[in-house]
């Protein structure tokens, strides 16, 4: 029996559940519910959710920088992993850049170990465009960046 998830924007009613979700798979991360609420209502962040049923299992969360999307959290509940979630997720924030029409990229960074993550970016269409060093810590390790061109289409 496949299980079926819907995308669909991030409400502040769940934001107990990004915090959760941040915490399992970030345990340094130190944002509460206020800091979402806060990054959210400014209108310069925003999130995507994986639900299934009503359940939050995933999330991404962007922060819009003049003309650039920028990838600040994707994570997925270790039980609803390899389903294509964040995939998906990815997709939704592409597809929302190119409506956006002032979007020129998509920018990420992830962590030189993440093999998993990093083959996913590359599979959507992300480019690698270089390295930070020694950009995360426990444990310290590089961060590869990666952008993704937003195009305009001609009719």
């Amino acid at each position: 029996m496949k299980e079926e998830y819907t995308i669909a924007p991030v409400s502040s009613q769940d934001f107990s559940s990004v915090v959760a979700l941040d915490r399992a798979g970030n345990p340094q991360s130190a944002w509460i519910e206020e800091d979402y609420e806060r990054v959210t209502s400014s209108n310069l962040c925003s999130m995507w959710g994986a639900y299934r049923e009503t359940i939050l299992v995933a999330y991404i969360g962007i922060f819009t920088l003049i003309d650039i999307y920028e990838v600040i959290s994707i994570i997925t509940h270790t039980e609803h992993q390899r389903r294509g979630l964040g995939r998906r997720l990815l997709q939704t924030v592409i597809k929302e850049a190119y409506i956006a029409t002032t979007i020129k990229e998509v920018h990420l960074e992830v962590r030189v170990s993440n093999r998993g993550a990093r083959s996913l970016y590359q599979k959507v269409g992300f480019i690698e465009q270089g390295i930070r060093k020694q950009y995360y810590s426990d444990p310290r390790e590089d961060a590869i960046l990666y952008s993704y061109p937003i195009t305009p289409h001609i009719l």
